[in-house]
């Protein structure tokens, strides 16, 4: 988030909120699924409640991104019309 808040001042925008919610429950998630992992092997929990736990925070994980893209992809026409108009260059024969 803080890479993206220091690129993005050149056209003064903030990340939108959804974005920023989506992305720290998918942060969230990551780091969940990381410590299962390591509960998993240290034989704390089954193969199968490792497999199940995974699957449905992977799952989860796919629909975060899909709606961060989503997001994403309705702000970008707004970041691109804030933008100054490029120079274009004539050719030379």
């Amino acid at each position: 988030m803080e890479e993206l808040n220091k690129a993005l001042p050149i056209i003064n925008v903030k990340i939108p909120e959804s974005i920023a919610a989506m992305r720290k429950e998918r942060d969230d998630i990551t780091l969940f699924m990381s410590s299962i992992g390591d509960e998993f092997r240290k034989k704390k929990i089954s193969a199968a409640e490792y497999e199940g736990i995974r699957k449905k925070n992977k799952d989860k994980l796919d629909e975060i991104e899909k709606g961060i893209r989503a997001e994403w992809e309705k702000i970008q026409p707004l970041l691109a019309a804030s933008q100054p108009a490029q120079p274009q260059h004539e050719q030379l024969p």
